[in-house]
């Protein structure tokens, strides 16, 4: 007996073809280190931080700036613009060389 998949998440991104999905890999790991590069010298301030999700119907990274004290979603932020900020930090001030 088959088992359907659960969610139309994950049936969009079963259908969805390997052409399509090949790069989402690498540009999650960029955006993923930027995210850190920008939490680790708290670029949004002290008390925010950003946070990222996989968005699988979209096939792409979801950012969000939240409040770290109650997890508020304050604004979604375009990963083009978090990859922007993390290519303009300072590399002595993360001790991490910037995504791209």
């Amino acid at each position: 007996m088959p088992i359907p998949p659960i969610g139309r998440d994950l049936e969009a991104f079963a259908a969805a073809p390997a052409s399509d999905l090949s790069d989402l890999v690498p540009q999650q790991r960029e955006i993923i280190q930027a995210v850190k590069n920008l939490n680790a010298v708290e670029m949004m301030g002290h008390d925010n931080q950003l946070q990222f999700r996989v968005d699988h119907r979209a096939r792409r990274m979801r950012v969000r700036l939240v409040r770290r004290q109650t997890g508020e979603v304050i604004a979604e932020v375009l990963p083009e613009d978090v990859l922007r900020l993390a290519e303009n930090l300072p590399k002595k001030e993360t001790g991490f060389a910037a995504p791209l």
